[in-house]
């Protein structure tokens, strides 16, 4: 229990700039598990000392960027078997 995070892909963004990023939980209401705050998908470059995706410091890049995506949420309870399932992950 707690903060999780994982690893779903890697991408690339069109000279650094991300216009969209989601993902639909399969089952709303699920009996195994509770997650505190919702599912965030966050995108990480993977050049280090590259500012934040979404920084208001970050520069833009010349070319496609490569990019990590992560699911990021807190489990507050859960229950042995428990399966989130997470689909139509779209980073563009």
């Amino acid at each position: 229990m707690g903060r999780d995070e994982v690893r779903v892909g890697e991408g690339g963004l069109p000279d650094g700039y991300l216009s969209e990023r989601r993902g639909a939980r399969l089952n709303d209401q699920p009996t195994t598990f509770s997650i505190d705050n919702g599912i965030a998908v966050d995108v990480r470059p993977t050049e280090r000392g590259r500012h934040p995706v979404g920084s208001l410091y970050r520069d833009p890049c010349d070319g496609v960027e490569p990019v990590e995506v992560f699911l990021v949420f807190d489990v507050v309870e859960t229950s042995p078997g428990a399966v989130l399932e997470v689909r139509h992950i779209v980073v563009r």
